[in-house]
């Protein structure tokens, strides 16, 4: 497919199609599926984290229009928001540290601005390493955010849903009546369902564009690698990385010691298998669940090139699930 009109993907045509009735409101006569597919490209490749944030602002100021008129239409004050976040999707690669920085701010800025706006969060269908990404959103939410969340797993949400809200505003996937006009019980006609952004669209990534001063930079020479240490105490721990490097790949993989020294990548247990990844394109980033403790090596590997040393700008990091706070699927509603 050439992406071009007339020449699109069932992924492209639909991408289009939502973001006809996104900007419907300001559309003009001479804006055809040409102009708008042109339109659509230019946002993909130019979005920044500054634009992430206006959008968000622009939705909450919408919501906010919206109480007003629901508050004329029933004759009394509407003011809250209920919330819910389906994490059936949710994996690994959501650790990725960019993402949850943005995320945290986005969440620090709902705080500050719309004070008192929330009345509940229901988190649905949480994955087992939730614990790890709660942790490191909560010291932004305030304690009275806080109490208003209510985290479930895949299968007890649906009678504390509909305590809070009607079954026919409620989608039947999540144990309602409501449909949209296609008959689809996930109502995606109406409730955006997310996914994968396809990697030919993302912006791309230099040296010059990063904020360099969170990044250790190693120049590695050739022949030769570099091993990061790491020491792991709580079980379910989680490893997260990103780097990029100039000019050329590298060799990427994560180990744990059997031994108390420094050991080869032959000698060590495998968790992550070492291969070359073309970090020089596009960041590379990712992370992985530990289940024991130990000392756990990111090793990066030039050993390959006889030839050319490499520089590499990384971020590695340890995260611990919250172990003071016990994480708990909630069995009760607040009332």
């Amino acid at each position: 497919m050439s992406g071009r009109v007339g020449d699109l993907s069932d992924l492209q045509a639909t991408a289009l199609q939502t973001f006809k009735e996104n900007v419907k409101d300001i559309l003009k006569p001479n804006h055809d599926d040409y102009y708008l597919l042109c339109w659509l490209r230019g946002i993909m490749r130019s979005v920044k984290k500054s634009d992430v944030v206006r959008t968000q602002i622009h939705r909450l100021e919408k919501l906010q229009a919206l109480q007003m008129v629901q508050t004329q239409k029933v004759g009394r004050r509407v003011e809250d928001l209920m919330v819910i976040y389906d994490l059936e999707r949710l994996g690994m690669k959501h650790l990725w540290k960019p993402g949850v920085d943005l995320f945290c701010e986005v969440i620090d800025m709902f705080e500050w601005h719309y004070p008192e706006t929330l009345k509940l969060v229901f988190v649905i269908n949480a994955p087992r390493f939730f614990p790890i990404m709660y942790n490191l959103i909560k010291p932004f939410l305030s304690e009275g955010t806080a109490s208003k969340v209510r985290i479930y797993g895949s299968s007890n949400y649906t009678g504390e849903l509909l305590k809070y809200i009607d079954a026919d505003q409620l989608p039947v996937a999540y144990g309602g009546t409501m449909k949209d006009d296609a008959g689809d019980p996930r109502c995606s006609a109406l409730v955006c369902q997310g996914g994968d952004v396809p990697k030919d669209l993302y912006s791309k990534v230099s040296i010059n564009t990063l904020d360099i001063d969170k990044y250790t930079a190693v120049t590695i020479g050739r022949g030769s690698s570099i091993q990061v240490d790491l020491n792991v105490t709580e079980p379910d721990s989680a490893i997260r990385w990103q780097f990029i490097t100039e000019g050329f790949d590298l060799g990427f993989g994560v180990y744990k010691r059997t031994k108390d020294s420094r050991q080869k990548a032959n000698d060590m247990e495998e968790v992550i298998p070492s291969e070359r990844v073309n970090s020089h394109m596009f960041p590379e980033d990712g992370s992985v669940i530990v289940q024991e403790p130990g000392t756990y090596v990111v090793r990066f590997d030039n050993t390959y090139s006889w030839t050319r040393s490499k520089k590499i700008y990384y971020i590695i990091e340890m995260l611990e699930p919250d172990v003071e706070d016990e994480f708990e699927l909630a069995s009760e509603s607040p009332m």
